[in-house]
């Protein structure tokens, strides 16, 4: 799937937004889980019945977290986090 990124680099909190995130429509919809100033909010969101779907993403060194992704979002996602599981 092709990515219109843009070479601007985003920045969530102290951390880069990995690279697999930076072609979803809404990049502002993934956050720093670890960040203290995220972390009581978005841990509120995940168990509020009112999110209609949610990403969990725990790497070896930082979590992210994302909400109400869209269709497209999610393909994005998926199909850039494929080839991460590739060995």
């Amino acid at each position: 799937m092709a990515c219109n990124e843009n070479k601007e680099e985003y920045h969530i909190s102290a951390r880069q937004l990995p690279g697999y995130y930076k072609c979803i429509e809404n990049r502002t919809a993934i956050k720093d889980f670890d960040d203290p100033a995220n972390f009581e909010d978005l841990s509120n969101r995940v168990r509020a019945a009112g999110a209609r779907n949610f990403l969990l993403d725990f790497g070896v060194d930082e979590a992210w977290c994302g909400f109400d992704l869209s269709y497209i979002s999610w393909t994005v996602v998926l199909d850039k986090s494929v080839g991460l599981l590739s060995p």
